[in-house]
């Protein structure tokens, strides 16, 4: 806890300086956008972000506000409902989700809110039938110029997809968890300046299940509370390039066996925002990381780190796009203090016409257990088409292949799913 406090008190000392030093320019930029012009990076579109006006949705106006409603219909067929080696199972899905999105329209300041609901029907194998549900609710307070206060609140109930935690295939239902999460932080802009502080926290608790024999397997071991503290200071080389440094601590605290589980860390580096011309934009990130556990048995887990995102146009109406993360996280296995995912992937977007866009996507991700003697190699492949029929209803047509190959002597069965979706979107 004193390394996120540190990290937080040493973000907003350094805000306060950059502010004092900004205050007189800032006051003639009242109406920049947040993150100030040096640092905006909106100059290119991608295909799925452009919608053209004949498309958009308008939503209903409210005052001040303007609300979205908006409901999403999915048809899903599966080859691998349990994400199995061996003896398949197909089935047949079908994926109700409402939600109803709010926004203010304000000249200074925002507030928004979401509400959504997701219900899913299987058609033969009615234990896999659940629903979700979001509640999230956000704001900024702009101060003066591009600086402003911002924060978010999101409670939501979920459960862990089937193929995401292997080793819990022989339970007889998903696992469902109830999550609690938000951030508050300030955003603090000068000429060429900028620097965010920003102190977040999720909270998780998890149920228990009962595999085919009958056993429960207990997952309240997984209930824990996650917080971050961030401080980002950014340089503006020029009005499209950035560059900055970044460190960001963590604590991982377990409501149970905390002395086996609970962990504090850190990621810490430098990292480089752009958009030149009409080619490229993104932002890339390297740095070092550390998680050292309460656990004496449990080796410390610390190595590279990198996170990023780029997006390349090479013409209007095609956008092709690179992201890739290395960093640790949490495992429900226990035994085992966590793993190290290295993910790297490429998508292809292509606007066939204004209202027909084509998408493929593909990636891969390398996760290495510490203390167990497993590896996991993860690859995903997406096809879709996207057709817009007006501003209120759209089709999607989709595909999708998971693969799992797990090796080492505490190895998971591996699996391969094929999916096939059809989706429509109605928005007002």
């Amino acid at each position: 806890m004193a390394r996120l406090v540190k990290t937080l008190l040493a973000g907003l000392a350094l805000s306060a300086v950059i502010q004092g030093a900004s205050l007189g320019t800032a006051m003639a930029q009242d109406e920049a956008a947040p993150g100030g012009s040096e640092f905006r990076r909106d100059r290119n579109l991608s295909v799925q972000q452009r919608v053209p006006e004949a498309y958009r949705s308008l939503g209903v106006k409210w005052g001040g506000f303007t609300a979205w409603p908006r409901v999403q219909v999915d048809l899903e067929s599966t080859d691998n409902v349990f994400y199995t080696p061996s003896n398949k199972q197909s089935d047949l899905i079908v994926r109700v989700r409402p939600e109803l999105g709010l926004k203010s329209n304000w000249s200074r300041h925002r507030l928004g809110a979401l509400a959504r609901v997701g219900a899913s029907y299987y058609a033969d194998h009615n234990d896999e039938s659940n629903t979700e549900w979001l509640l999230n609710g956000s704001g900024r307070y702009d101060i003066v110029g591009a600086t402003n206060l911002f924060g978010s609140y999101t409670v939501n109930q979920g459960y862990d997809q089937r193929g995401e935690e292997p080793s819990l295939a022989r339970a007889v239902e998903p696992v469902k968890y109830f999550g609690q999460s938000g951030d508050l932080g300030v955003d603090v802009v000068g000429n060429r300046l900028r620097v965010i502080g920003k102190a977040s926290f999720q909270k998780l608790d998890y149920d228990n299940v009962r595999d085919f024999d009958g056993n429960i397997i207990d997952q309240n071991h997984r209930d824990r509370t996650e917080t971050r503290g961030l401080v980002r200071g950014e340089y503006a080389v020029s009005p499209d390039t950035s560059v900055y440094l970044y460190y960001e601590a963590n604590q991982r605290e377990y409501d149970r066996f905390g002395a086996l589980r609970d962990s504090d860390g850190y990621d810490a580096g430098i990292g480089a925002s752009f958009d030149l011309s009409r080619l490229v934009r993104g932002e890339v990130q390297v740095g070092q990381y550390k998680q050292s556990y309460e656990n004496g048995s449990y080796s410390d887990a610390k190595g590279s780190s990198y996170r990023g995102k780029v997006e390349w146009f090479p013409t209007q109406l095609t956008t092709v796009g690179f992201h890739g993360s290395r960093a640790v996280y949490e495992t429900p296995e226990i035994g085992s203090s966590g793993y190290v995912s290295s993910v790297l992937g490429v998508s292809v977007d292509h606007e066939l016409r204004r209202n027909i866009i084509l998408s493929a996507a593909y990636s891969r991700a390398d996760n290495e257990y510490n203390e167990f003697d497993r590896e996991d190699e993860r690859a995903r492949v997406d096809l879709a088409v996207r057709y817009r029929m007006n501003r209120k209803v759209a089709i999607v047509g989709g595909y999708t292949y998971n693969d799992l190959s797990s090796s080492g002597a505490q190895q998971v069965p591996s699996y391969k799913n094929n999916t096939l979706k059809l989706s429509l979107t109605v928005a007002y």
